[in-house]
């Protein structure tokens, strides 16, 4: 429990087979360091982890920059198709279409009062003309509804 740590540890020495030979230089530095195997692995394990984090910065900025460009490209993309597929000329087309089936099949269901389509007509014209002010139609929209009630 802890002896181990305040008993002097002994120096080895090995002899090597071959004479190896350092500068003078060399050993006084190594034998005036303070460094010991731990702190040396410490600085080791620091300089591992900066770099590993570089690296995954690197690698997260790259991999965020490719899927921002996809997403803007996929987003641009289909933009260009709605676009495309969606002018002006083409949506009035295609609710005129709807707009005349759905008086086709409103014609089969139910026979509806000259009184009843002329209302209709007045509302819807009056909201086309008053495009800002709704409410200014509301007596046509009262008049269609009780039209409406009436027929029920």
């Amino acid at each position: 429990m802890g002896a181990s740590a305040s008993k002097p540890t002994e120096t080895k020495v090995f002899t090597p087979q071959t004479p190896v030979d350092f500068s003078p230089s060399l050993v006084s530095q190594l034998e005036k360091s303070v460094e010991t195997d731990y702190t040396r692995s410490q600085y080791t394990e620091k300089y591992l982890e900066d770099k590993v984090n570089e690296k995954l910065d690197v690698l997260l900025k790259d991999s965020q920059l490719k899927f921002d460009e996809t997403l803007k490209n996929s987003i641009l993309n289909k933009d260009l198709e709605k676009d495309s597929n969606l002018s002006t000329s083409k949506i009035d087309e295609k609710i005129s279409i709807l707009q005349k089936n759905l008086n086709n099949k409103e014609s089969k269901f139910i026979k509806l009062s000259d009184e009843l389509i002329k209302s209709k007509e007045s509302v819807s014209s009056c909201l086309i003309q008053n495009k800002e002010k709704p409410l200014n139609c509301w007596d046509e929209v009262k008049n269609f509804e009780k039209l409406v009630n009436e027929l029920k």
